[in-house]
């Protein structure tokens, strides 16, 4: 076995976990509105600490139509295998729904984009698969029509495989 052999080898063994790179993942939750996909970059700061831009792509049931919506942020995350999380992006967080007065049924739906805080937990495995859940609040950029508040509790639970 030559050296060249040896060293590609080595490479090859690299614990997925340890190591710069891509992530999918499908999950309930603010980082693919409602239910979805996403795309995360696990990168490497210094030993233990990570950086792990995210963006996601997905649909919310409103009781009528089916409603689509982009979320993108940035983790801060610290550990290696198990990993303690703080996360801040921009997404949609809510859905408003608009109702018939005769029927009751829903004639129009509009999401509803914010900013959102949280913290949690990922587990990310040597061998690539990952899993994350976390809590925290959303902050609504425009004010909903009901009575609510602007502010809503944000949750968000997602797994996924690190490719390289």
């Amino acid at each position: 076995m030559s050296l060249v052999t040896a060293r590609a080898a080595v490479a090859d063994d690299t614990a997925k976990n340890v190591s710069s790179g891509l992530a999918v993942g499908a999950g309930l939750g603010y980082h693919a509105p409602l239910f979805g996909g996403e795309l995360q970059y696990h990168q490497v700061i210094a030993r233990r600490w990570w950086l792990v831009p995210y963006a996601g792509l997905g649909i919310a049931p409103t009781g009528g139509p089916l409603l689509g919506g982009v979320a993108g942020g940035v983790m801060c995350a610290w550990g290696q295998r198990h990993r303690i999380v703080v996360d801040t992006g921009v997404g949609v967080e809510a859905a408003e729904v608009y109702r018939s007065l005769l029927t009751g049924n829903p004639v129009e739906a509009h999401s509803m984009y914010g900013v959102v805080m949280a913290a949690g937990y990922q587990y990310v495995a040597d061998g690539g698969f990952w899993i994350g859940a976390m809590v925290g609040a959303s902050y609504l950029f425009s004010d909903p029509a009901t009575a609510t508040s602007r502010w809503l509790p944000a949750l968000n639970v997602t797994a996924g495989y690190k490719i390289w």
